[in-house]
């Protein structure tokens, strides 16, 4: 085969002629000779050219069947062509271009049974077998294609149990049985008919419906069977938590969900949720289209581009209250207000912490306390810098939250809890969540009640601790009992400038003074 494709194929025409030796009209013997003479050129190079396109389907098939570029041309290097002489006497042209495409087709499908065998058992009735691995290479591309934006993995073709059935259907079915096992959504897909692109169709509204579940905090696992028929049908299913997510949710709490949705969306790409529209834009622009895979991903990501603009509008929305009140904080005098402004900065800083983490109620009252606040400022305050100071820190402090309840990213984790104890690196963190108390600190360490038990008991590991902390305990009490002497020494200092003074006033003794010179 190397031969043919590095020198082109050598043809020649033949003719079978047959000689009779007669005497007196009596055939006496019969002999048979073929005569080659060169064939045309460019039949050669036509020919050439077809073995050529053999050799070019069975390597692009060799990748999606699992087969390594160096084992299919180690194979096609060693591979003899032999296709025999083909008698073309008497026929139609017809007849002559079926004739050809059989020896052709019978060449291609020994060579495709050499270097890509093991496939037999996928091959159709009455199929060759070079157009049977070209049909499984074109359905595990098409499967593949179609299971990445599932964020899902192709099983290998021996796991398909249908080998007869739409090779492309059959992977993405094995594929998704794979990551679902015996759940309630596995089971539906065993029973799903259709294209590749229907059954991924099916299992990403079944695999919406669970997540949306979960973020509501009902049972993900009961997706199946029964809760598809009890709500009528799986469309009908997606339609009433959707209604219900609109319905019973807040504001607040619909953009988390939203964004967790769209958090899956980039995850099943290999992606991060962009943080914010400038993120997104940039991740588009990021992206290298000089291979086929980077133009599937930039499809993939541009179709993302409506549900992230939509999250954004929402999240913005959120934050609109406090968005205008940035903007009016930016340009206007504060008047006077009632509350007095101690209680309001602290109603303002106990709002702001409820707000960036995630509290609706405390987002849309904010804007309010602001006006209070900043009221009670220019009625309050000492000087025009004092209220100046007020509106740039609440300011501040109101473009910050936007910032935080802005970013989608930060509605994919809550707040963290340390009632086990642990290393906290500093900001908002609960640390009492079995009755909840929200903190805000710098970093620190954390210790539970057992933690602490353990660290304050006699046990040999704790031995040099516990020492160290006796040892700390009498320095303090040295430094203590230092303090007492220092603070009596200075009360009876205190106590004889007084009486001193005392000789001095009204009502007190004259105190005489000499003038040296």
């Amino acid at each position: 085969m190397n031969s043919i494709l590095s020198n082109g194929f050598d043809a020649s025409y033949y003719t079978d002629v047959e000689k009779k030796n007669k005497f007196l009209g009596i055939t006496t013997s019969t002999s048979r000779e073929t005569l080659y003479s060169q064939a045309d050129a460019q039949l050669e190079r036509q020919i050439t050219t077809i073995f050529g396109n053999l050799v070019g389907a069975i390597k692009a098939a060799a990748d999606p069947l699992g087969v390594s570029l160096d084992t299919v041309e180690s194979k096609i290097s060693g591979f003899v062509v032999n296709i025999g002489k083909i008698d073309l006497k008497d026929l139609t042209g017809t007849e002559i271009k079926d004739r050809l495409t059989a020896v052709f087709g019978a060449a291609g499908d020994s060579l495709a049974s050499v270097v890509l065998a093991g496939f037999e058992n996928f091959q159709h009735v009455g199929e060759g077998y070079l157009e049977t691995v070209v049909r499984l290479a074109s359905g595990v591309e098409q499967a593949r294609t179609t299971l990445q934006r599932l964020g899902i993995t192709a099983v290998d073709l021996s796991a398909i149990t249908n080998k007869q059935g739409d090779v492309a259907a059959e992977l993405v079915r094995e594929s998704a049985l794979a990551v679902e096992g015996l759940s309630g959504v596995g089971q539906m897909v065993k029973t799903l008919n259709g294209s590749a692109a229907d059954i991924a169709s099916t299992y990403k509204s079944l695999t919406d419906v669970r997540l949306s579940l979960r973020l509501l905090g009902l049972d993900a696992s009961s997706v199946g069977f029964s809760l598809v028929n009890g709500a009528g049908g799986l469309q009908e299913l997606a339609d009433a938590v959707a209604a219900y997510e609109s319905g019973f949710l807040s504001s607040n709490e619909q953009v988390t969900v939203k964004a967790e949705r769209m958090a899956q969306e980039f995850k099943a790409l290999g992606l991060s949720l962009p943080s914010s529209s400038d993120a997104f834009v940039a991740l588009v622009k990021g992206i290298d289209t000089s291979s086929d895979s980077g133009k599937l991903l930039l499809g993939n990501v541009l179709g993302l581009s409506k549900g992230f603009s939509e999250l954004l509008g929402a999240i913005q929305n959120v934050g609109a209250g406090i968005a205008d009140e940035i903007k009016r904080i930016q340009g206007l005098n504060a008047v006077s207000g009632d509350s007095s402004l101690a209680a309001l900065q602290a109603s303002f800083a106990i709002n702001t912490a409820q707000a960036r983490a995630g509290d609706q109620a405390a987002i849309d009252l904010l804007p309010q306390i602001s006006q209070a606040l900043l009221k009670a400022a220019e009625a309050t305050a000492g000087s025009s810098l004092d209220v100046a100071v007020i509106q740039a820190r609440t300011l501040a402090s109101l473009q910050e939250t936007l910032a935080a309840i802005s970013d989608p990213t930060k509605r994919l984790s809550g707040i963290p809890g340390f009632a086990s104890g642990g290393s906290f690196s500093g900001g908002w963190r609960i640390v009492g969540e079995n009755g909840p108390e929200l903190e805000a600190t710098g970093p620190a360490r954390i210790y539970d009640a057992s933690q602490t038990a353990q660290i304050l008991s006699a046990s040999p590991v704790n031995g040099d601790l516990i020492d160290e902390i006796r040892t700390l305990r009498q320095v303090v009490d040295g430094l203590r009992d230092d303090q007492r002497r220092q603070a009596f020494v200075i009360m009876q200092n205190t106590d004889r400038s007084a009486r001193v003074l005392e000789r001095v006033t009204p009502d007190g003794n004259s105190l005489s003074t000499t003038s040296v010179t």
